[in-house]
C-alpha cells in the first residue's frame, strides 16, 4: 500500500537493490503517491521528511549498469531520482515533477556512486534540483562503528565523542 507511518520504511515507486544490467525505456510514468502520503489526517504521518518514512521516487541502491531512458516520475514523497553506492548508472531524458508543497523533494540526488551520468534532466520540487554527496542522519547506524559523533543540531562535536585508537 506504500503508506506506512514510520521512518524506517524504504518504499520507493521504483526500487533497484543489488541489481545489474537493467534498462528501462519508454514514456512510462511512475507515481510516487506523495500527495496522499502527506495527508496526516488519514495516515498519521507528519508533514516532515525527517520523522516520516523515506518514500523516494526511483532508488538505485548497490546496483550497477542501470539505464533509464525517457521516463517520468511524479508526486514523489522525497527525492525523485536517487543513487546510493551505485556504479555505471545512466539517466537519459528523465523528468521528476513533484508539487512544491511537499517538503525536502530533490530532483536528482546522486548520494553516492561512480560513473553516474545524467543527460536531459528536467525536475520540479521545493528543494535541490541537483544534489550529490551522502546524507546520513545517523538513524539506523551504530554510533560505535564511527570514529566520532557530532551533534547535528548545533554542528559541534558531541561532548562524549570518542575515537578509536
Amino acid at each position: 500500500n506504500r503508506i506506512q507511518a514510520y521512518m524506517e520504511a524504504m518504499e520507493p515507486a521504483i526500487g533497484l537493490w543489488n541489481s545489474s544490467n537493467i534498462e528501462i525505456d519508454g514514456r512510462g510514468m511512475f507515481d510516487g503517491n506523495g500527495v496522499a502520503n502527506y495527508n496526516a489526517r488519514t495516515t498519521g504521518d507528519s508533514h516532515d521528511a525527517w520523522r516520516s518514512q523515506h518514500q523516494g521516487g526511483v532508488m538505485v541502491v548497490h546496483s550497477s549498469h542501470i539505464t533509464f531512458n525517457d521516463t517520468y516520475l511524479r508526486n514523489s514523497k522525497q527525492w525523485n531520482w536517487e543513487t546510493h553506492t551505485a556504479n555505471d548508472i545512466t539517466f537519459n531524458n528523465i523528468k521528476g515533477l513533484t508539487p512544491y508543497s511537499l517538503p525536502w523533494v530533490d530532483g536528482t540526488d546522486f548520494a553516492s556512486g561512480q560513473n553516474i551520468t545524467a543527460n536531459g534532466v528536467f525536475t520540479l520540487g521545493n528543494d535541490d534540483a541537483f544534489a550529490s554527496g551522502h546524507y546520513n542522519s545517523s538513524n539506523g547506524f551504530d554510533p560505535s562503528a564511527t570514529t566520532s559523533r557530532y551533534n547535528l543540531a548545533s554542528r559541534h562535536r558531541h561532548p562524549d565523542a570518542c575515537s578509536r585508537t
